[in-house]
């Protein structure tokens, strides 16, 4: 029986595929510990940021009397938040660092589960983005934005659903509570990423939303 042109070159995800994606991530997300300070050029104002949040309460403090902080959810608070806890335990400059590797990881491995879903059978075609899980936007500093991208890929792997997918109910309920969270973490890195996922899965399923529901 003859092969379909359109699957006689589909190359299928393997193991070894798995195993060099995984390496390369990793290496990728050492790249701002090879660096004393990460070089980025909004970095030390949200570092500046963080150690006010972080001693504005201090007895003797001077910063109440230059500034006001508001305190509850926020959206684009995360960072701020994250470095704030992290900074009890280790350096601000480290804390960053560890941020900036959880994005660097996290865009291309959330971009892997999507794609996984939505065209498994070009999944392999996620090793192209490696090359461009860093470049100028980690260099600008947009930390926020970037994690909050990575957060809004997972919400579109789990939230939508592909064409043709069977799952029980119980399966989906879960992923779309799963989904619900990781959106909310998406708010709360950055709004302008939340509106890009959001306009992102309603493009994904207008067909869905213009067909009555069985």
């Amino acid at each position: 029986m003859s092969v379909p042109a359109s699957d006689s070159h589909t190359v299928v995800w393997s193991r070894r595929h798995g195993q060099v994606f995984v390496a390369t991530v990793a290496v990728l997300a050492t790249l701002p510990w090879t660096v004393r300070h990460w070089p980025s050029q909004d970095g030390q104002n949200h570092l500046a940021v963080a150690h006010v949040l972080m001693h504005y309460g201090d007895p003797g403090s001077p910063f109440p009397q230059y500034v006001d902080i508001t305190t509850g959810f926020r959206p684009s608070a995360a960072t701020y938040e994250l470095l704030s806890f992290l900074g009890r335990f280790v350096s601000l400059q480290t804390a960053e660092k560890v941020l900036v590797s959880v994005a660097i990881a996290l865009l291309p491995l959330s971009l892997l589960l999507l794609v996984g879903r939505a065209l498994p059978k070009r999944t392999v075609n996620v090793m192209l983005a490696l090359p461009f899980a860093v470049g100028w936007a980690f260099a600008m500093g947009f930390l926020s934005f970037l994690l909050a991208m990575g957060f809004g890929l997972v919400t579109l792997a789990l939230g939508w659903e592909p064409p043709g997918e069977g799952a029980g109910s119980r399966r989906i309920g879960a992923r779309h509570a799963l989904a619900a969270v990781t959106y909310f973490i998406c708010v709360w890195f950055h709004p302008v990423a939340a509106m890009i996922t959001g306009l992102g899965l309603l493009l994904l399923e207008w067909r869905s939303l213009r067909r009555p529901s069985q």
